[in-house]
């Protein structure tokens, strides 16, 4: 079998304890490293270049090439799973599941698969599927003011006007939101999320 190598990166000496006699328990999982901080766990993922780092997401999030990352924490607020995934986290665990749910987290996200808790996979379908929850998330307040009169039909120095901008800073907001939703133009935003 196949061995992987693991770094564990979290605040709680207590956490780590458990998670190295999870991985002492594993034949095919080896820990190189462990780290209390985020710089450590940077330090630690240079120097051993895991196959895996386990990663409470209060130290933040490091994530290198060649290394899964599995984040391992308290339920986190919608907003940290999302920007967690679009760093490129592999997988997302609660610090409450299973000895074995753990270990078959780290093998899964060492083969290269997405896993995630399933109370955190309802939160994120439930985010990705709800068009403002996701517009809240990629859009600042200002920009969910120019798309909401955009959405209206206003044209862009009515909106200007509206809001006492500029028809120049206007037509920046609005593409940037174009960009940000990742549409052509206003007519697919307007489809799309209006």
């Amino acid at each position: 079998m196949l061995s992987r190598s693991v770094v564990i990166a979290d605040g709680s000496p207590a956490v780590r304890d458990r998670l190295r006699m999870l991985l002492a328990g594993a034949a095919d999982l080896d820990l190189v490293g462990e780290a209390a901080t985020g710089a450590e766990a940077t330090r630690e993922v240079l120097r051993h270049r895991p196959d895996v780092l386990v990663i409470d997401l209060k130290l933040g999030v490091f994530v290198a090439p060649e290394t899964a990352t599995l984040a391992f924490t308290e339920l986190a607020g919608d907003l940290s799973i999302v920007a967690a995934i679009r760093s490129g986290v592999r997988g997302h665990l609660l610090k409450s599941a299973s000895g074995e749910q753990i270990v078959r987290a780290i093998r899964g996200v060492a083969a290269g698969a997405a896993v995630f808790d399933t109370a955190i996979a309802d939160r994120v379908l439930a985010l990705l599927t709800d068009p403002d929850s996701l517009m809240a998330y990629y859009l600042t307040a200002r920009q969910r003011e120019v798309f909401d009169l955009l959405t209206i039909g206003l044209p862009d120095t009515t909106i200007a006007r509206r809001l006492g901008l500029s028809p120049k800073t206007v037509r920046n907001h609005v593409s940037t939101i174009l960009a940000k939703l990742d549409v052509r133009d206003r007519a697919e935003a307007i489809r799309a999320y209006a």
